[in-house]
């Protein structure tokens, strides 16, 4: 499907009103400026083996730029997100034919040979590449950010093959400029899907982080004793395209007539998380983030979104009052249930969850290491 027949579908249609039109596979939007590429490259490789933890986005700061994209192409609405194990991997291999080679085993193959070819013709690299690249987690578009770890795992791959000709700070900001996932129907085209380059900075750093013009400007070590406990709610999991269509029709008019009180609410939620981030209150961060979602405007985002998702959030968080949770929140735009906790606490918890008849519950750690290199 070419990219205007696409946009006269009724998701395209959407979509397009809203400026979230496609673009094809291994588009440059934004190129790398020449202040992201050293003067010296080191030592290239054969084979490279990267591994980067996701995310639990638990907090925006400024929810109308999740409508509006800024005119260098990333999204700047910011975020405090969790680290997570729920690791990505991806692994590079230099090939003779001049070509890139997608392995049979990837899931999401388009969305790894945008970020493959990106790459490449930004570095102008000389020969082939065969790559690998996959989740651990078994689910996409559920809040984790599995499609932009992805996306940097591939990246960083790269990158280290060729001997890291581009710094590997700017690549957070590169990959949120020209960020895109795929569309099931449509394989050589990608949608625009807001991003701020949170996912890729904490493939970077780990740890809790606050993420701002798309800069790490705050982070915190998760205390040790910590897991979470993710619930899997029983609502449709489409493609990227209908993820965004549904967002689209569902949020971003509520979005904007409710800024005036949302605007203000989501900058003094992510101060009140900065601060106690500076003090390592864990304790206070958890409050915050169960306000905002406790927060019946906010909460009515998700719910039209995902029809009965507010009274599950409320039934699951007066289901654990006795447990003492950290805190419970929808991670990033949904449907995902975390709960923070202690690890002493978590099959107790976890038995909660299995209680609301959720998809699935899986236990995971924090990640408090960014991503790591094997050769």
């Amino acid at each position: 499907m070419s990219i205007a027949e696409w946009s006269q579908t009724n998701q395209g249609e959407v979509l397009k009103r809203w400026g979230f039109e496609p673009f094809p596979v291994g588009k440059i939007n934004t190129p790398l400026p020449d202040s992201a590429f050293k003067k010296d490259i080191g030592e290239t490789s054969s084979r490279i083996r990267v591994s980067v933890p996701g995310r639990f986005n638990c907090l925006i700061k400024d929810p109308v730029a999740l409508v509006k994209r800024e005119p260098t192409g990333e999204f700047n609405y910011g975020e405090i997100s969790f680290g997570v194990r729920l690791m990505t991997h991806a692994e590079a291999h230099s090939i003779e034919d001049n070509e890139l080679v997608i392995g049979s085993n990837v899931r999401r193959s388009g969305l790894v040979r945008h970020f493959a070819e990106i790459m490449m013709k930004s570095i102008n690299y000389q020969g082939g590449i065969y790559i690998e690249a996959n989740n651990d987690f078994p689910y996409s578009h559920i809040g984790s950010g599995s499609s932009a770890a992805l996306a940097t795992a591939t990246a960083l791959a790269i990158n280290k093959l060729a001997g890291e000709p581009v710094k590997i700070e700017a690549l957070p900001l590169f990959l949120a400029q020209n960020y895109g996932e795929e569309i099931k129907d449509s394989p050589n085209l990608l949608v625009p899907v807001q991003c701020t380059g949170g996912t890729s900075l904490m493939a970077l750093h780990g740890g809790l982080i606050a993420v701002e013009d798309n800069k790490l400007t705050q982070r915190m070590e998760i205390p040790e004793g910590l897991v979470y406990v993710i619930g899997i709610p029983n609502f449709s999991m489409p493609d990227s395209k209908g993820s965004m269509t549904r967002e689209a029709e569902a949020v971003f008019q509520h979005i904007l007539d409710s800024a005036r009180y949302m605007q203000p609410f989501f900058a003094q939620r992510f101060q009140e998380i900065r601060a106690a981030m500076t003090s390592g209150d864990i304790k206070t961060v958890g409050s915050v983030i169960e306000m905002v979602d406790s927060d019946e405007v906010i909460i009515q985002g998700y719910e039209n979104m995902f029809p009965g998702i507010s009274e599950q959030y409320k039934s699951l968080t007066s289901l654990l009052q006795t447990s003492l949770p950290i805190s419970t929140f929808i991670s990033s735009a949904g449907p995902s249930f975390v709960t923070i906790c202690s690890i002493g606490k978590q099959e107790e918890i976890a038995h909660l969850h299995r209680s609301m008849g959720f998809k699935d519950v899986i236990i995971s750690k924090p990640a408090n290491q960014g991503f790591k290199y094997e050769t």
